[in-house]
Order: C-alpha cells, then sequence, then structure tokens
C-alpha cells in the first residue's frame, strides 16, 4: 500500500541548490526476501522551480543515490505540443 506524506517541509539538497519536499509517495515493495520502498518527491525551491526526485529506501535510509528530474512546466508544455505534431504528421492515414 503506497503512503502519501504532505506535512513535513524538509529541506533537501539537488545539484540547483536546496529544495523543500512539497509531497511524498512511499511504495514500499519486496524482491525475494529483501524489502525496500520507492519513493517519489516533488520538491520546490525558495523561488517557486519544481523538481521531480526518485530514490528508493532500505530501512529508512535512502540508497543509491536519488536521481532528480527538472522540468519546467513550459518546457514540458513546448515537448507536448512538439510531441504531437510529429505523431500526428507519422500516423496520418
Amino acid at each position: 500500500m503506497a503512503t502519501r506524506t504532505t506535512k513535513t517541509r524538509k529541506t533537501t539538497a539537488t545539484p540547483w541548490g536546496p529544495a523543500h519536499t512539497v509531497e511524498q509517495l512511499t511504495l514500499p515493495q519486496r524482491a525475494g526476501e529483501k524489502r525496500f520502498a520507492s519513493v517519489v518527491q516533488l520538491l520546490e525551491t525558495e523561488k517557486g522551480e519544481q523538481y521531480v526526485r526518485f530514490a528508493y529506501t532500505t530501512g529508512g535510509a535512502v540508497r543509491r543515490g536519488p536521481v532528480t528530474f527538472y522540468f519546467p512546466l513550459l518546457t514540458c508544455v513546448v515537448l507536448s505540443v512538439v510531441l504531437t505534431i510529429v505523431v500526428n504528421l507519422f500516423w496520418r492515414r
């Protein structure tokens, strides 16, 4: 069962500077006898920039470095429009 956390505003270090946790989703998992949890966090800087951070934990400690993606909203919108046009050009009949 996934758990969603939004109450704490923990500060996290990213390559672009410190950011606060806005939301966090933790998904407990198991592979054989090994138990771990996948963590997805929505982070926000003081400037309002948002990041998505993926990591996994074992015993409460974050492992295997977290991977943080930085996709500004405008970039996502432009990418979506361009991909829609490209797909429509190739799939027209």
